[in-house]
């Protein structure tokens, strides 16, 4: 056959399965929920259009690209669990090209990806799903559909796991302080209590005149000297 006209078939070949394989089967939409518990879920819906399938995530070993989800960078959190479908199960049936049982979905499903957030104001996640879809005479390649999630993209109800514990432990510390203080005023208090006693007795007391003091003595002298022998004499009876 003349090159001239193979090469042009070929052309026009290759373009019709690019611009099929560009019209993407399935179409995607992504999201965040509050799982409870200070876990999320990255929510993938995915919308298969009439006519075509995609394959489940769980395909058995030598069969077709499974549904799979992949992160580049997970910021602020851990995953929990795998992906999967959370509203359907997959429909299984034998496989001629595969030969083996395989699950699939038509129409619409939704897949989850569990994540438990450990740093809310840094939260961040970056990532992709992959999915195989096809029809009676041809199938997609696994293209990679991306998505992209931030802090200010969690629910405002999502609380991050030990925030009510460092609550509780914080109020611990407040009624110990308070406590405390309680404690340092009474002693405080008690000080000056003391203190007014200690001032109030001084108060009482009146300075002594020393001739007063003195006067027992020298009666008691005068007394003697009008005895004959004051060597002899004692100041005490």
């Amino acid at each position: 056959m003349n090159k001239k006209i193979v090469l042009p078939i070929l052309s026009l070949f290759f373009l019709a399965t690019f611009s099929n394989f560009a019209q993407n089967p399935i179409a995607w939409n992504f999201s965040i929920e509050d799982a409870g518990n200070g876990e999320i879920d990255i929510v993938a819906k995915a919308t298969v259009d009439q006519g075509w399938y995609m394959y489940d995530t769980d395909i058995p070993d030598g069969g077709p690209n499974p549904t799979m989800i992949e992160f580049d960078n997970i910021s602020g959190g851990e995953l929990v669990g795998e992906f999967k479908a959370s509203d359907k199960k997959a429909v299984v049936k034998f496989d001629e090209i595969f030969q083996m049982e395989i699950g699939s979905f038509t129409n619409s499903v939704t897949f989850k990806q569990r994540i438990k957030v450990t740093d809310k104001a840094n939260f961040a996640v970056i990532g992709n799903v992959r999915a195989q879809a096809c029809n009676d005479a041809t199938c997609t390649p696994p293209l990679p559909v991306d998505f992209e999630f931030g802090a200010n993209s969690l629910p405002s109800t999502v609380t991050v796991a030990g925030t009510t514990e460092a609550s509780t432990t914080t109020a611990s510390g407040t009624i110990d302080n308070a406590a405390i203080a309680e404690n340092s005023t009474d002693a405080t208090n008690l000080s000056l209590t003391e203190a007014d006693t200690v001032a109030a007795t001084a108060s009482n007391l009146q300075p002594v005149n020393s001739d007063i003091l003195w006067t027992p003595v020298i009666s008691e002298l005068q007394a003697l000297s009008d005895g004959d022998d004051l060597a002899d004499a004692s100041l005490i009876d």
